[in-house]
């Protein structure tokens, strides 16, 4: 094993680490063809030595319902994919339904609702920020892509209305992208939107008057800064863990054992005062 990892699961070893009720959020975008292999070897990792959780489950371990203490460094995971791309949808009915993982899907409703010949420069400039992208950006999934997700039992959250940059944005227009969405999700799946993720995910693009917002409308919200989740954290700022398919599977088993998690404690303690001084409208 590499240094690394093999140093982490010593010191475990000595100091435990076991967190009853606790567990991961992995974050997804899209996922390249290319990159399946990689996703279902992960899969496979994650299922034999830390275990999946429904985001039902993972809502239950928030709201404090009672759950057994997992063994140290072996949290069981919940995954979720942003953005809405249409490989998300062909993961969900391939890889996910094979092991029988339900996710979180996250969408803005605002880019699906466009054209596909308007949708790449949408992708562009509101997602990439206009970051190069050669090939052409992928297609967002469609409205009944989105209901075949519901109906495979996933659960879909809101991503904002067309994922601006939050903390860019007061008053009205901050109202249109965080309400305005979760209230079309439920509209067109008939069912209600309970989570939120705000895009970008980092500290300085979510801002306090968005967390005060969102807080208001949805009951679980989720950023992009890494750390273990559980009960008693509170929910407006709920933690996930990028993991990058293109990465050798060492250092994604040490992303899943939290060896990155100490450098992100000045993140997360900045998040969580964050959330300490917003205050719902």
């Amino acid at each position: 094993e590499p240094a690394a990892l093999a140093s982490l699961r010593a010191w475990r070893a000595v100091t435990g680490g076991s967190v009853t009720g606790g567990f991961r959020i992995l974050l997804f975008h899209h996922v390249a063809q290319l990159d399946v292999p990689a996703f279902r070897s992960l899969i496979h990792h994650i299922k034999a030595h830390h275990g999946f959780l429904t985001p039902d489950e993972a809502a239950s371990r928030l709201v404090g319902e009672p759950a057994a203490p997992a063994p140290a460094g072996k949290l069981p995971c919940l995954l979720s994919f942003d953005d809405g791309f249409q490989s998300n949808f062909t993961l969900a009915e391939t890889v996910l339904a094979e092991h029988d993982i339900k996710a979180l899907f996250f969408v803005c409703p605002g880019l699906m609702d466009l054209a596909p010949k308007d949708q790449p420069g949408a992708i562009t400039e509101h997602i990439l920020e206009g970051a190069p992208n050669d090939p052409p950006p992928p297609r967002l999934m469609t409205w009944p892509e989105l209901v075949g997700l519901r109906d495979m039992g996933h659960v879909i959250g809101a991503h904002s209305m067309t994922h601006r940059r939050l903390s860019s944005l007061a008053g009205a227009a901050l109202m249109a992208e965080v309400v305005d969405s979760g209230a079309r999700l439920a509209r067109e799946l008939s069912r209600p939107v309970d989570w939120f993720a705000y895009p970008f995910g980092d500290i300085a693009s979510i801002g306090p008057e968005s967390l005060a917002v969102s807080a208001a409308h949805y009951r679980f919200r989720r950023s992009g800064v890494r750390g273990i989740n559980g009960p008693g954290m509170n929910r407006a700022a709920l933690f996930a863990d990028h993991l990058d398919l293109a990465a050798p599977p060492a250092w994604q088993r040490l992303v899943l054992e939290g060896g990155l998690d100490f450098h992100y404690g000045a993140a997360r303690r900045s998040l969580e005062a964050m959330v300490a001084h917003s205050t719902p409208p």
